[in-house]
């Protein structure tokens, strides 16, 4: 079953000020409409020699070129960007490259190469060398010269471990962008390999991590030194996958990641859980996930919150029958939750049909792991349509201090936004009334009310 589509649209990518994020693109060359040359699908077995010498863009994909011969590029002194994916390829020459000192961008993905090739290209930015089949992640010692190279795609089935001697050449390149993986599972990560690195602002993962989630825990702690902020897990989990340990728990410890996505991923229930709470607890701003699917299980994440006497008492017979009598529809998980819908889903689907989502607070509230989820959706939420749309109670005196670390969102909120305190005089709780029909009514009669309760330990 898919994950809701609220999760694609609501959980947007925001840099710490509530703006779209945007990198500064490096310098490219600009390529004449006149200087573009595409020759796909051609049935071509070689480079064509009659190719204009004015050439700045070369597309050779979707041919059966399977050797790149030292002089197959001469005369092209202009070339900028050269794709021959999906070809065969098995074999470029060291010396293929020499006539061609303007090459920026350089995709050689989908073909058959079975080492990492040498590349003499001081101005290369964009290098695509992904979905091969060499089976070592090790550079040539030639990279250590491509100084203006800011993106890099690694990826073959047959890699399945990475080395600190990997990207040695390239602990004093400013790689910005790094894709690694051929979408298969990781069996082996040498602690400190990713961390050489002097910056990687942005890391796609296409690798698996079910028989060895330690690979990982291992990753995470060096993204932490190469100050990453945004991260990308593709096939994170294949389908079936019994991970067994909390794989996520080092994403607490992280300091810069601000952005992660999960693709083309496979979840049961009680890991997706413990994925989200460990999200909860990190730095992560931005979350999300595309293509997902998960399974229920026995062992999965359900209510077992035991709701405290005295706040069910006052929900169910002070908060309840005032707001309906007023005319406002509410949402209340005990009477409105879809019965065999996971929980998750009933809690977005509720917050996406409200215009406003009321949170009693209590001590009981906080002590509640689902408390924690429902308001980092609907904080999303309220950020993604810019419209004030929590409203919290306090039903009992909640110093802003005394709430645990991982309410770090909740303190904020308490400390920027109005409230509600609930009184016991009866003069006051008129006050009280009248103040939360005028707050409800300022957007919309519609609003959520999720209150899940648990005594203190």
């Amino acid at each position: 079953m898919a994950l809701r589509s609220a999760l694609y649209f609501h959980l947007l990518l925001l840099t710490a000020d509530g703006r779209m994020s945007h990198q500064r693109e490096p310098m490219f060359c600009k390529v004449s409409s006149d200087n573009r040359v595409d020759l796909l699908n051609q049935h071509l077995t070689e480079v064509p020699r009659n190719l204009p010498r004015s050439t700045q863009y070369l597309d050779l994909s979707h041919n059966n070129i399977t050797h790149l011969h030292g002089q197959d590029l001469m005369g092209l002194p202009d070339l900028c960007v050269l794709k021959i994916t999906h070809n065969g390829l098995q074999d470029i020459s060291p010396s293929v490259f020499q006539g061609n000192p303007k090459v920026q961008i350089l995709n050689i993905s989908y073909n058959a190469l079975r080492i990492i090739p040498e590349l003499n290209l001081p101005n290369l930015i964009i290098l695509d060398i992904s979905e091969n089949l060499y089976g070592s992640y090790t550079l040539r010692k030639s990279y250590k010269d491509l100084l203006s190279l800011s993106y890099l795609a690694l990826g073959s089935p047959q890699a399945r471990s990475v080395h600190l001697a990997d990207f040695a050449p390239l602990h004093e390149i400013s790689l910005r962008k790094l894709q690694l993986g051929g979408g298969v599972e990781l069996d082996h990560y040498e602690a400190g390999s990713l961390a050489q690195l002097p910056v990687i602002q942005d890391l796609t993962l296409k690798m698996t991590f079910c028989e060895h989630p330690e690979a990982f825990q291992s990753i995470l702690q060096d993204l932490d030194q190469t100050k990453t902020e945004s991260l990308t897990l593709i096939k994170f989990v294949p389908d079936l996958c019994n991970v067994s340990s909390d794989i996520t728990d080092k994403l607490r410890n992280m300091t810069y990641l601000g952005n992660l996505t999960f693709q083309d991923t496979w979840f049961n229930s009680s890991v997706l859980a413990k994925v989200v709470c460990n999200i909860i607890q990190s730095p992560v701003k931005a979350l999300l996930f595309l293509n997902i699917t998960y399974a229920e299980d026995t062992d999965g994440f359900k209510i077992h919150d035991i709701p405290g006497q005295k706040d069910s008492e006052w929900v169910d017979n002070q908060l309840v029958p005032n707001l309906e009598a007023a005319q406002f529809s509410l949402c209340i998980h005990e009477r409105d939750f879809v019965p065999g819908d996971w929980i998750i889903d009933n809690i977005i689907n509720c917050v996406e049909r409200s215009y406003k989502t009321l949170f009693v607070l209590s001590h009981n509230f906080v002590q509640s792991e689902w408390c924690n989820y429902e308001l980092f959706f609907a904080q999303h939420r309220a950020m993604s349509i810019q419209q004030d749309s929590l409203v919290f109670i306090l039903l009992e005196p909640i110093p802003t201090d005394s709430l645990p670390k991982k309410f770090l969102k909740l303190r904020t909120l308490l400390r920027q936004q109005t409230y509600l305190e609930w009184h016991k005089d009866e003069r006051k709780q008129q006050v009280f009334w009248v103040s939360l029909r005028s707050m409800l009514k300022t957007a919309d009669k519609n609003m959520v009310l999720e209150r899940v309760a648990k005594e203190m330990t």
